[in-house]
């Protein structure tokens, strides 16, 4: 276990170095590090999951494939501004989200509070971070999570305040678990292409519609969460520029992929991928390894 340890640390010291470069000039440097194997491998796994947020479902783990990283980023019974947080729902490279109570007296809702690491010093990161409070600030529908609001602590810490969505499950788990008819299928993904019709109307991309972004909350209601990388379709080509290679593969379009102008059939193609899991139990695509 101390091996274990020890490689994370290492892996973790040597993504944190890399933070400013290119991914090409990252995937470089990682081969030629000299490092161990083991150590290199687990180096590439943290630059995957720094191009991904991760989703709000309930959990009660951290997440075991990052673990120097959850642990160091754990504040746990601490105060962040209004807040307490209470403990942890997902942690992944770019930020923490907590469960957390206001300190406020009184009846109150519990909240996601969503963290950026103090370990992400890119401007890209920031820029992500703030792209989702610009992007969930003009989302007002039932099936998109809500933000409450935004802000930065004393001691610089950007973080964001959301709707909790109470014992989530994403919608691949949800259709396996309640075995869901075709027909059921049809109307789950009906209710996620209208609300993304809606953010289209605002001019919002989501560009990540994967199955673990579309969670069910405890009223079988859809919620649409992680709009980390979403992109304002009138954004200047410069702007928007941040982040262009950021997707998942497995449900990335093609344009993504190679890096072309993005608009709202990017995530038509990505719902449409989510369908044929719903349909066929399976995934669509192959695997892609991202180095």
């Amino acid at each position: 276990m101390t091996d274990r340890i020890s490689e994370w640390k290492a892996a973790k010291e040597l993504f944190e170095s890399l933070s400013q470069l290119e991914d090409a000039e990252k995937l470089e440097r990682i081969n030629t590090s000299g490092l161990d194997p083991s150590v290199k491998q687990k180096t590439l796994k943290l630059m995957e999951k720094s191009e991904q947020d991760f989703t709000l479902i309930e959990t009660r783990k951290l997440n075991q494939s990052i673990p120097s990283i959850a642990q160091n980023t754990s504040r746990i019974g601490q105060t962040v501004g209004d807040y307490e947080l209470v403990d942890i729902l997902g942690s992944g490279g770019m930020s923490t989200v907590y469960l957390a109570k206001r300190r406020l007296p009184g009846i109150q809702k519990l909240v996601a509070f969503k963290i950026l690491s103090p370990h992400v010093g890119s401007d890209k990161h920031l820029e992500l971070f703030k792209r989702e409070q610009q992007s969930l600030s003009q989302l007002n529908h039932k099936n998109i999570v809500s933000l409450h609001h935004g802000g930065q602590t004393g001691d610089g810490l950007h973080y964001l305040v959301m709707e909790y969505i109470e014992n989530a499950t994403d919608i691949l788990h949800h259709a396996q678990q309640k075995k869901l008819s075709r027909q059921e299928c049809l109307k789950l993904v009906k209710t996620i292409a209208e609300a993304m019709d809606y953010a289209h109307q605002k001019s919002i991309i989501h560009r990540d519609l994967k199955a673990t972004n579309i969670l069910l909350d405890i009223n079988h209601e859809v919620k649409i969460v992680d709009f980390g990388i979403a992109l304002l379709s009138d954004q200047s080509r410069e702007t928007a520029q941040v982040s262009t290679r950021v997707f998942t593969p497995e449900i990335a379009s093609p344009e993504q992929i190679k890096g072309e102008k993005i608009d709202a059939r990017t995530d038509v193609f990505s719902l449409g991928i989510l369908l044929l899991q719903l349909l066929t139990k399976k995934k669509p695509l192959p695997a892609i390894n991202i180095s």
